[in-house]
């Protein structure tokens, strides 16, 4: 007797639970939903890293060689350690967003153990929290002027793919170092993100 299923012996609750896991007995449509979930598990499981992207910021970037726009980003990112975070960054917001780049931020413990030469392809985040220019849109006011205020002393790295504003339909050429700058957004005429 199986002490889970008292009125059944082992031997029929082995059966049972054979026959479940084979799928007989069920109907097409629970057989296709357990398929369903099973592989939704798996997916899941396999997309780890990208669960762990929580955090999103909206702000604007400058291509430091003054080629391009400035464009409006949407950095998806998450925490490393407590020091460091690691972003990728969209062209919009929407489900058919192009990842265009990628950016690092670390804390200023970890900027000021850099070489002179690594910190010059660094820029501060600071400026961009003060002017408006970049803001966490999902958050509620209070807790984003919160994440907003962590970020402004948090110093930033990045590198871009794809220029999809300079007409590019593929991550075509060299990666771009860019760099936030407020001065060129404002002489861009942009108005920050709302």
């Amino acid at each position: 007797m199986d002490p889970r299923h008292p009125d059944m012996s082992s031997h029929g609750y082995q059966q049972m639970k054979d026959a479940h896991e084979l799928g007989i007995g069920e109907t097409a449509g629970e057989r296709v939903m357990s398929a369903s979930r099973k592989a939704l598990q798996k997916v899941q499981f396999q997309m780890q890293p990208l669960t762990q992207f929580r955090q999103h910021l909206q702000g604007m970037h400058y291509d430091p060689a003054g080629v391009g726009p400035v464009i409006e980003t949407h950095t998806y990112s998450s925490h490393l350690s407590e020091d460091c975070w690691q972003g990728l960054i969209y062209d919009s917001d929407q489900s058919n967003a192009r990842l265009i780049g990628i950016e690092y931020m670390i804390s200023p413990r970890l900027y000021k153990q850099l070489p002179a030469e690594e910190r010059s392809l660094w820029h501060r985040h600071d400026i961009e929290v003060r002017e408006n220019t970049i803001k966490a849109p999902l958050l509620p006011l209070g807790t984003s002027e919160a994440v907003l205020g962590d970020l402004s002393i948090t110093y930033g790295k990045s590198f871009y793919f794809w220029q999809p504003d300079r007409g590019q339909t593929l991550p075509v050429g060299h990666p771009v170092h860019f760099q936030n700058d407020v001065a060129a957004v404002k002489r861009a005429g942009i108005v920050p993100p709302t």
